[in-house]
């Protein structure tokens, strides 16, 4: 996995204070900090190969779901995550040197503390977490789909590594990270990259190198929004005020409830109270998708789910999920996670 930085320890909480436990990991050398992995080995998953990359996979008695992570070089990590556990979980990353979190959360309430600040929860886009060398504890929910990508650097790899002789302009800190703001991580580009980097990672294909290179795009696209305000679109039409978004947010948990059965668009702009219309185009602006295919990607999750146990054949599976045809079930799964529903479940020698 590399060569560790920083000197780090692991902390895990699990289940109700009444069943919580406590454990520290610590190398020989006092060194460990290897992205993602000390969280997976508290959380007792298992590790495996998988590609050019390592994949952590839940065990049953916890929950189900995996972690794949790529570590091309030390001080850089790039992770995927797909999971759902049956009690809530906490991982306490501690590490005394200057490093940052790019998460871009699909679904799942996950929520951030440490650095002396009150609870934060990560919303459904791209978001930033900057250290500057304290502690960052990670809350999961329990008995929900967790599901994000994110990006770790560490601010010695940025500078000794990643922009070394880049000159004064590609200058960079993660510290300014949280001088960040939600448009200007979250524009077309920059969510086009992160979401190539979320395929990169799950098909596990790709040369490391090219996950060096990523993280130098991504990190210089936000920086060019950042000098050059000018290139977001900030019009009036785009804007969702602060009330509408809560009314959003209660439609997505309307679907996310029932995934599998949505309630029809007319119930979710009763919910909502505004015209389908608005709704529509409310919810795009907010997540960044349709509703339509904001379910259609949802029950593909589900179908991911139902496909990696032995209880159901793939045309039951395709109609559970509404799809009388499995050969156009098939056909959206495979244009969403990139591989077909039999080839899937082959991964899990069903």
């Amino acid at each position: 996995m590399g060569k560790s930085i920083g000197k780090a320890n692991a902390r895990i909480d699990a289940g109700s204070s009444k069943a919580r436990r406590t454990s520290f990991i610590q190398d020989e050398k006092g060194m460990f900090v290897d992205g993602l992995e000390s969280m997976a080995r508290q959380f007792g998953m298992q590790r495996r190969r998988f590609g050019n990359g390592w994949c952590y996979d839940m065990p049953k008695s916890r929950g189900e779901g995996w972690v794949i992570q790529m570590s091309p070089e030390p001080g850089l990590f790039c992770v995927s995550a797909w999971f759902k556990v049956a009690s809530k979980l906490s991982y306490t990353f501690d590490t005394d040197k200057p490093c940052m979190w790019l998460f871009s959360v699909s679904k799942g309430r996950i929520t951030i503390s440490g650095q002396g600040r009150s609870d934060r929860e990560l919303k459904p886009m791209n978001q930033v977490v900057a250290s500057p060398g304290t502690p960052i504890t990670i809350h999961y929910s329990d008995e929900e789909l967790i599901c994000f990508d994110a990006m770790i650097v560490f601010e010695e790899y940025i500078h000794g590594r990643l922009l070394a002789g880049g000159g004064p302009e590609t200058a960079f800190k993660p510290g300014e990270a949280r001088l960040w703001t939600e448009p200007q991580i979250n524009t077309p580009d920059v969510l086009l990259a992160m979401d190539e980097l979320k395929w990169s990672i799950r098909k596990a294909v790709t040369p490391l190198p090219y996950y060096y290179f990523k993280c130098g795009e991504i990190l210089m696209l936000i920086k060019r929004n950042q000098e050059q305000p000018e290139l977001i679109d900030k019009r009036r039409a785009d804007h969702v005020t602060w009330d509408n978004k809560q009314r959003i947010f209660k439609v997505k948990d309307a679907i996310d409830r029932n995934m599998l059965e949505p309630p029809d668009l007319s119930r979710l702009a009763a919910l909502a109270a505004m015209s389908e219309s608005k709704l529509r185009r409310s919810f795009k602006l907010v997540y960044g998708v349709t509703i339509a295919a904001y379910v259609r990607e949802g029950k593909m999750q589900q179908a991911m789910r139902m496909l990696a146990k032995d209880e159901m054949s793939i045309r039951d599976i395709a109609r559970a999920c509404g799809y009388e045809c499995a050969g156009r079930f098939s056909a959206v799964f495979r244009k969403i996670h990139h591989i077909t529903p039999s080839q899937y479940r082959k991964s899990f020698d069903l």
